[in-house]
């Protein structure tokens, strides 16, 4: 039985394999010499065997008495999470087997030997401990899962007006899978509307596992508003220039398109998707001032992040812009085309100052989103 416990037999094992024996009317299922399972009717059988439970699944035409080997008495037994009456089975010490009656289809039966009372999902809910900086101290957050056959498996969803890069800590029992969040690193994501932290842990005899979560803010990303396209590209007082005539690449590369519709000029940047691909280009204005900077760009993604810097610094109201998503690359779809502006935390448009004559405008992928970028359009 040891062995059988090491190799834990997995998956349903038909009643005609090899070593199982058919009886009149029924099957019998033997494992080096030892009956391992026995059955009044034909059916097919398999389980995993381990310290706590012996965890079966039998598939039956019709109701009928089934025996599993299980080398000890259980404490308690569990038809498709049903707890069973100590009346309902049987354990025979002669055999090490546990007898019941399983009804017609498919039939999950455990047998435990531990203190296990109840099979069916449990809601559990963990506070999770936030930075009290992040979103001005009014970010508060819950993880909400089920418990559930020996494992927990929730989520945080994650609220509209607390976009940010967040630093995730998570117990060291749990697995933390982010949902719809760009990753910065391993413990660090940029989280938005639509985005979820998923955390699973295993949760041995059904017991609420220590689940500890905490999260710190590390950054803003500032989000953006879309204006009319044709508008925008129409207007007189613009300065216009071309994403594919970017004067520098720094850091990795991507690619130009002629055959991307509805563009400016007739092209556009793609395959931008590389962390830390920035693009720089120099820019001419008439005069000193503050513009506003626009952005024609298209992406699949539910956001993409860009790093914005004039003259070589950051712009301080918009360092790190968000743009979201506008259902497709720009191929042939003009609507996919979106002109955005980004707005401060003030909900206005933010505005960068130039100088008069030459200046440098740059983006930089900051984790690894594609965004295909037509044009950027200045005015006052």
């Amino acid at each position: 039985m040891n062995r059988i416990k090491e190799q834990m037999m997995a998956g349903l094992l038909a009643s005609t394999i090899l070593a199982g024996t058919i009886l009149a009317g029924g099957t019998r299922l033997m494992y080096e010499g030892k009956t391992i399972f026995e059955s009044e009717a034909k059916v097919s059988f398999g389980a995993t065997y381990g310290e706590r439970a012996v965890k079966a699944v039998v598939n039956a035409k019709e109701e009928g008495k089934i025996s599993v080997r299980t080398d000890k008495k259980p404490v308690r037994v569990f038809v498709n999470r049903e707890l069973l009456d100590a009346a309902q089975w049987n354990y025979l010490e002669d055999k090490k087997m546990t007898t019941l009656t399983v009804p017609a289809g498919s039939t999950n039966v455990q047998f435990r030997f531990d203190d296990m009372a109840s099979l069916k999902p449990t809601s559990l809910t963990f506070n999770v401990a936030v930075d009290p900086a992040a979103n001005g101290g009014k970010l508060s957050l819950e993880l909400k899962g089920t418990n559930v056959d020996e494992k927990f498996s929730g989520q945080v969803a994650w609220p509209d007006d607390a976009a940010g890069l967040y630093e995730v800590t998570v117990s060291e029992n749990c697995l933390l899978k982010p949902v719809n969040a760009s990753r910065v690193d391993d413990k660090t994501f940029f989280l938005t509307k639509g985005s979820a932290l998923q955390v699973d842990a295993e949760a041995p005899g059904g017991k609420a596992p220590d689940v500890k979560l905490s999260l710190k803010c590390v950054g803003n990303a500032v989000k953006v508003k879309a204006q009319n396209r044709e508008k925008l590209l129409a207007r007189k007082d613009i300065v216009k220039f071309e994403g594919e005539a970017f004067d520098r690449m720094i850091g990795g590369e991507v690619s130009i398109s002629k055959e991307h519709k509805n563009t400016s000029a007739g092209g556009c940047i793609f395959a931008w998707g590389t962390t830390g691909t920035r693009l720089e280009w120099d820019v001419k204005v008439p005069e000193a001032g503050k513009y506003h900077v626009v952005f024609v760009a298209a992406t699949q993604e539910t956001v993409a992040l860009r790093k914005f810097m004039v003259n070589g610094k950051a712009v301080s109201e918009a360092a790190l812009i968000a743009f979201d998503g506008t259902g497709g690359w720009g191929r042939s779809n003009p609507k996919e085309w979106q002109a955005f502006e980004a707005v401060g935390a003030n909900g206005k448009p933010v505005t960068v100052e130039f100088k008069a004559g030459g200046n440098t405008l740059a983006l930089e992928n900051f984790c690894g989103q594609h965004m295909n970028l037509d044009c950027i359009v200045l005015y006052k």
